[in-house]
């Protein structure tokens, strides 16, 4: 079923009542409504008596050559169906002015409903100097929109923009708002990616070392250099597996396997994650007036050894006044043999300190037993008394 409007196409009807129309001929010199529509087909009519009329949409019947009123536009009866009576009418094919597109007094043509055309072709040309363009209102009734412009005269542009023919719904990408694409592929090989840090890169991503700025490392020596390609193994040959690594400035890192069999030659800085042993155990030393000496050391655990004060190491002028009391010397640490013949020590500081200095000087020239001498003083003194006795007893 389409709509049909054709010139020329006019009939005449003596239908009443309000019902379908039958069609009963062409008026001379038109043509018939049956030449020009197939059946099912619709069209604008008018129907008019000279006095009243309705134009609106029809619907065309091939058997019978009926037109059914489908939709009034407008009628001498307040827009609705007219109720004929007795009498013969002209029927025809119109152009209603409700369906009418036409420029208004601005040279400007409004459409206010959708616009469908079957040629599949839209060719815009401005009517001045400027770029077409189509401008995309949310609403009707809303001032803003988005305007799909074409490229200025001066870039000479006369390329195509394709739509997305797959993958469902989608939104077009601009160059200054933010989206993500997912499931995109980007010819790198025509077009420069910026601003790619290592947090916008998936772990998975396993990107070819290939496809890195510096891919190899030239490994050289003064009579050949040879690149190696990322991933892949440097081999250092050499009669004395020496690796020379020589940089003016900064720093150079170098990751090494689990193990190395190899001569270093010069400091090593800092600290060893691990380590068992050395491989050769070394003895730790002590010489002069303190001498010790330690089991062999390796590393692997600790070690022990005894020290010795060596005989004359401790002289007097290294111990401060007092430094040796009681409770620095142990039972029985201190003999005749230890006190020097010199000592002078204060009497008070022998037994019990209840013998003074002048006391005991009292005992010096004593030479034998001091009881006998004693003993021999005390029966002199006794015969003296004695004989002084008798000496007074005499008169």
């Amino acid at each position: 079923m389409a709509l049909e409007i054709h010139d020329r196409v006019k009939e005449t009807t003596t239908t009443t009542g309000t019902g379908t129309y039958t069609l009963a001929g062409a008026v001379t010199g038109f043509e018939t409504f049956t030449a020009n529509l197939d059946n099912s087909d619709t069209t604008y009519y008018a129907c008019t008596d000279n006095t009243d009329f309705e134009i609106g949409i029809g619907t065309f019947t091939s058997s019978g050559t009926t037109l059914a009123r489908t939709t009034i536009l407008a009628s001498s009866n307040s827009n609705n169906a007219v109720n004929w009576s007795s009498g013969t009418r002209t029927i025809f094919m119109t152009y209603p002015a409700d369906k009418a597109v036409f420029e208004d007094a601005s040279g400007h043509v409004s459409l206010p409903h959708d616009l469908f055309i079957a040629g599949g072709l839209i060719d815009l040309k401005n009517d001045g100097g400027a770029v077409s363009q189509i401008k995309f209102y949310c609403e009707s009734s809303n001032a803003h929109a988005q305007t799909l412009i074409g490229a200025p005269h001066s870039e000479s542009a006369s390329n195509t923009l394709t739509l997305p023919s797959s993958g469902g719904n989608a939104r077009l990408v601009s160059t200054a708002s933010t989206a993500t694409l997912t499931n995109k592929s980007i010819d790198s090989d025509n077009n420069t990616i910026t601003n790619i840090v290592n947090a916008d890169i998936k772990s998975s991503a396993a990107i070819a070392n290939s496809k890195l700025a510096n891919s190899s490392i030239t490994v050289a020596d003064p009579s050949s250099s040879t690149a190696i390609s990322l991933g892949e193994t440097i081999t250092f040959l050499g009669t004395t597996n020496e690796v020379e690594v020589s940089e003016g400035s900064g720093t150079i890192t170098i990751g090494l396997p689990s193990a190395i069999t190899a001569n270093v030659t010069g400091a090593l800085t800092g600290n060893a994650d691990t380590a068992t042993a050395l491989a050769t155990g070394r003895t730790i030393g002590m010489t002069g007036d303190v001498v010790w000496t330690s089991a062999s050391f390796t590393g692997a655990g600790n070690v022990t050894g005894t020290a010795t004060i060596q005989a004359g190491a401790v002289e007097n002028s290294m111990l401060a006044d007092d430094a040796v009391g009681a409770d620095e010397l142990a039972a029985n640490a201190v003999v005749n043999a230890s006190v020097a013949s010199g000592a002078a020590i204060d009497a008070t500081k022998i037994h019990d300190g209840s013998i003074s200095n002048t006391e005991f000087g009292h005992l010096n020239n004593v030479s034998s037993n001091i009881q006998t001498q004693i003993d021999a003083k005390t029966t002199l003194t006794a015969a003296s008394n004695e004989a002084t006795a008798l000496a007074i007893a005499l008169g």
